[in-house]
């Protein structure tokens, strides 16, 4: 297999994977400014220029898009944070809490201009690991894969919808998404996710 013939397959598993990484860390508050489009827009573009390095011979394509896909997000949180801590020429910058006139003549909050570990320090918590929210999302769609056929689009629905409009959409009564629910949580149950 030549490299023209493994950018569209990497190409092809990398579209759902960015989408899902890109809602996920979407989150993050240093991404609250940019569209969920533009952030996978900047994934897939590094998925595009890392497909050349591709070598079949090192690990399968998965492993691949995935580690590309961990180390786009990484990128493209430092570059963000850079931007954000490094302001334009003449703003200054007084407290996080105080308004201050912005570039637009406009009150605005410092807190805008926060890193995540400032952020971190004021609200007393600790910034979820994009790495760490994307092995975790891995583990549970193979577990997903896991479950018996009919299942699997109910598990994958409620990802992203709570159980009633994941009943509703998939037209299922509540005697059925109750039966579903109890398989399901049955299922997950069998793994210790702390070991995850």
């Amino acid at each position: 297999m030549n490299k023209k013939e493994i950018a569209p397959e990497l190409i092809e598993f990398a579209m759902p994977l960015v989408e899902r990484t890109a809602h996920k860390i979407k989150t993050r508050p240093e991404l609250r400014d940019m569209d969920v489009e533009d952030i996978e827009q900047d994934l897939l573009l590094h998925v595009c220029e890392r497909a050349p390095n591709y070598n079949p011979e090192l690990g399968s394509v998965k492993a691949f898009v995935t580690q590309v896909v961990v180390n786009g997000v990484g990128m493209l949180l430092r570059k963000v944070t850079r931007q954000r801590s490094n302001p334009g020429e003449g703003m200054e910058i007084t407290s996080l809490s105080d308004y201050v006139d912005g570039p637009d003549l406009k009150s605005e909050e410092r807190i805008v201009g926060m890193s995540t570990d400032d952020g971190d320090r004021l609200r007393q918590t600790e910034a979820r690991d994009p790495i760490t929210d994307i092995e975790l999302s891995d583990a549970i769609e193979e577990r997903i894969a896991t479950l018996p056929k009919d299942l699997r689009p109910i598990a994958r629905e409620l990802m992203t919808s709570n159980q009633k409009e994941t009943a509703e959409r998939l037209g299922l009564s509540r005697r059925k998404m109750d039966s579903a629910m109890a398989k399901i949580r049955e299922h997950f149950g069998e793994i210790d996710w702390n070991e995850k």
